[in-house]
């Protein structure tokens, strides 16, 4: 029998470039998705991290931008306000359905160190 294949273990330092790549907006709310970091705006995940990449979703369902931890900051960040922005004109996902995301930590200016 073939052994199935692993999911890559989050990294540190792409978790905390993950964070620091955030765009400030209360909208966000950070939780996990299969035990890594990922992002939501209206209940739809913009971005996240898998091993040594963060991902972002853009305006093409298929289309995915992986940001090596080598990646410049400012074009990172740019993927990631676009993939907000595109991701928050999104109908909202009914909270009934999926669960509330009260108590779950969202981005503000609060949660926000430069």
């Amino acid at each position: 029998m073939a052994k199935r294949p692993t999911m890559p273990k989050s990294d540190s330092k792409i978790a905390a470039l993950f964070e620091q790549l955030l765009p400030t907006d209360e909208r966000i709310v950070i939780r996990p998705m299969f035990g890594r970091k990922a992002a939501f705006v209206n209940g739809h995940m913009f971005t996240g991290t898998f091993g040594t990449y963060v991902f972002v979703r853009l305006d093409e369902p298929s289309l995915v931008c992986r940001t090596h931890s080598s990646t410049k900051p400012p074009k990172a960040t740019a993927w990631l306000e676009r993939a907000l922005h595109w991701t928050s004109t999104l109908p909202a996902k009914d909270s009934q359905k999926r669960g509330t995301t009260s108590g779950r930590a969202s981005r503000t200016n609060a949660g926000r160190s430069k």
